[in-house]
């Protein structure tokens, strides 16, 4: 690799490929620019940069490229663009900013604040106290050990995840509890507060983190979602299968409708209040699918990959349908059939 070093002065430079600093270098793509002393601003050229501010106070920014930018020593301000970019604020307590683009943040050492901005963005906060705030996008909040404590402030459920570096810790040993309207996680060995997560409660946050549930501890909270075939009273993606604590999400289309919640388990089964057939539409087969993006949810499962319930009456509401759920079952997606003729030989639900 190599080097394109600024001036020990404060430097104010716009990268282009082919200029030439003070020490008759050109720059190259693929070379590395280093700002050295003083408080420098440095933005990037339409290629892929490598910048690193070194030491002073430097605001960085990318432009063109999925570029690599370090802040280096001082409190420095680094600012991705519309490439897939790695932002890094190395020492001092730095702001990153990823903008738009599939990028990485880490705040390295001291108090960072971080934003991913657009895209689909990972934020590792590293050491010291950090505000991880991701943005627009679906973005991925990683869990440190033995490092700071980063602060949350934007968890979507159902968009956002939860990941931990492979063989740093083992999730189990991980505390989490509700503190006001905020959870708390924090590591019950070491005592670390890990995260706050703002906004969200713990029985959620425990659900996305993916908890080991082998011991089966009640309340469960899952994420559902659920796909029919079949219109309900004439109304595209209106559901006719209503769980106790309601459907967070509709989508879908043509003559079915689909849709996803976040649902309390207080039982072996899950409880579904309402099912409101058309009964010219009959038989409507509804598929449920637990969401395995959850990382430990292996042992829970559905009891059978298919069952019945058959209508005797001409009821337009049926209420207290329950879907059994079991333990060690990698059984992830059932289906109902509800109909109005017998349904033999399917397992009929109560």
């Amino acid at each position: 690799m190599a080097f394109f070093d600024l001036t020990n002065d404060v430097d104010a430079v716009t990268l282009n490929l082919e200029q030439v600093n003070s020490g008759a270098t050109v720059y190259k793509l693929g070379d590395s620019v280093r700002a050295l002393d003083g408080d420098d601003t440095v933005t990037g050229s339409d290629a892929e940069d490598d910048i690193n501010g070194n030491r002073g106070d430097d605001v960085i920014f990318g432009a063109g490229g999925n570029d690599f930018l370090r802040g280096g020593q001082g409190n420095d301000l680094v600012q991705g663009d519309g490439g897939n970019e790695e932002v890094n604020g190395n020492n001092g307590n730095d702001t990153l900013n990823g903008d738009e683009g599939n990028d990485i943040l880490r705040g390295g050492k001291d108090d960072d604040s971080l934003n991913g901005g657009g895209g689909d963005d990972t934020l590792y906060g590293d050491f010291g106290a950090n505000i991880l705030t991701g943005g627009v996008g679906s973005d991925t909040f990683v869990l440190q050990y033995n490092k700071g404590t980063d602060t949350i402030t934007d968890f979507r459920v159902n968009e956002d995840a939860f990941a931990i570096v492979s063989g740093e810790f083992n999730i189990d040993n991980l505390n989490v509890f509700d503190s006001g309207s905020d959870t708390v996680i924090t590591d019950k060995i070491s005592g670390q507060t890990i995260a706050v997560v703002k906004g969200v409660d713990s029985k959620t946050i425990s659900s996305e983190i993916g908890f080991s549930t082998t011991n089966f501890d009640l309340p469960l909270r899952l994420r559902i979602s659920a796909q029919s075939n079949k219109a309900t009273v004439g109304l595209t993606n209106l559901p006719s299968l209503t769980p106790v604590n309601a459907w967070t999400r509709l989508g879908g289309g043509g003559e079915g409708w689909s849709a996803s919640g976040v649902l309390d388990i207080n039982s072996g089964n899950i409880v579904f209040s309402t099912y409101v057939p058309i009964r010219s539409a009959l038989p409507e087969t509804i598929t449920l699918t637990i969401d395995t993006s959850l990382l430990g949810l292996g042992t829970v499962g559905f009891e059978e990959a298919n069952y019945g319930y058959q209508l005797f009456n001409d009821s337009d509401i049926v209420s207290d349908i329950s879907v059994p759920i079991v333990l060690n079952s990698n059984l992830t997606t059932t289906t109902i059939t509800f109909s109005d003729k017998p349904l033999a030989p399917l397992p009929l639900l109560n």
